[in-house]
């Protein structure tokens, strides 16, 4: 018996093969077979385009130092604080780079520039006026943060104290007796000089009238005086005491006979800054109750 065997015409084969032919790309041949075509290297206008952007560069450079002078100087003196077109006008002119460079550079180098140029330079200007701003605006060269009550209001440990609770600035305290003797205490901190500020704090006692805690200078004497009854609290009620850090000014105001209800603790804080006046302002209630 003949065994059974597969029988391909010629026709079928020839077809097979042209289309096997076809699936190969000319990249499979191998990499040496490929040909190589490098550009050609033209050294002078490699050293023309680094000049180009050597320009460029110190002139952003300078037009970016040049603004923060500016402002720092001439605009933001006439301002009476932070506005927005503090940050528009530096905005602005980075559309105006294009313009500016063609008006310094010469003509055989800023006809070199791309808008890859055009991109860098408007972030090499923003992030050099920033930079000069920043600096300009900050001690020792100046003064624009405001002074602050970092921890707000502490009450000293003492024997009419029972407990404290503290409730996003309100505190709740509890007394032995309906006429406890309490002694508040806060903090004053700034980056700068703590007596170039004018603190005033008032309490606006419950059924009574208000009450001038501090109307002064922090360099005058009742601010000293004030500030060494707060040194003389050895205990803090909270978690910390009201003076955290080292360079805080800490002051104490002794309420006498202070009577259950809700009393009112306004603090604000004013500094002759160097370009305006900084200020800032809390309010902090103190509820009483006999326990």
């Amino acid at each position: 018996m003949v065994p059974a065997t597969n029988v391909v015409d010629v026709d079928t084969a020839l077809r097979s093969s042209a289309y096997s032919g076809k699936k190969r790309s000319k990249d499979d041949r191998p990499k040496d077979q490929i040909p190589k075509v490098l550009e050609p290297f033209d050294p002078v206008a490699a050293y023309e385009k680094e000049k180009a952007d050597a320009w460029s560069m110190w002139l952003v450079i300078g037009l970016g130092a040049s603004f923060a002078l500016f402002q720092r100087f001439v605009i933001l003196p006439m301002m009476d604080g932070p506005a927005r077109s503090i940050w528009l006008l530096p905005l602005s002119l980075v559309f105006f780079l294009p313009t500016i460079h063609r008006l310094v550079i010469p003509s055989r180098f800023s006809d070199l520039y791309t808008g890859g140029n055009w991109f860098r330079a408007g972030m090499l200007f923003l992030f050099t006026w920033l930079a000069a701003s920043v600096a300009m605006i900050n001690p020792p060269l100046g003064d624009i943060a405001a002074p602050e009550v970092p921890d707000g209001i502490g009450i000293a440990d003492t024997e009419d104290v029972a407990s404290v609770e503290y409730n996003e600035g309100d505190l709740i305290l509890s007394v032995a007796d309906g006429s406890p003797d309490i002694t508040i205490g806060f903090s004053v901190r700034d980056n700068w000089k703590l007596e170039d500020i004018h603190m005033n704090a008032t309490i606006q006692r419950y059924g009574d009238a208000e009450v001038v805690l501090a109307g002064w200078m922090l360099d005058s004497s009742s601010a000293t005086l004030s500030n060494q009854r707060y040194m003389e609290i050895a205990n803090w009620t909270g978690s910390a005491e009201p003076a955290s850090k080292a360079e805080d000014m800490g002051f104490a105001f002794d309420l006498e006979s202070l009577e259950p209800g809700i009393h009112t603790i306004s603090i604000s804080l004013v500094e002759e800054g160097d370009l305006w006046k900084n200020r800032w302002s809390g309010e902090y209630t103190l509820n009483v109750q006999v326990q």
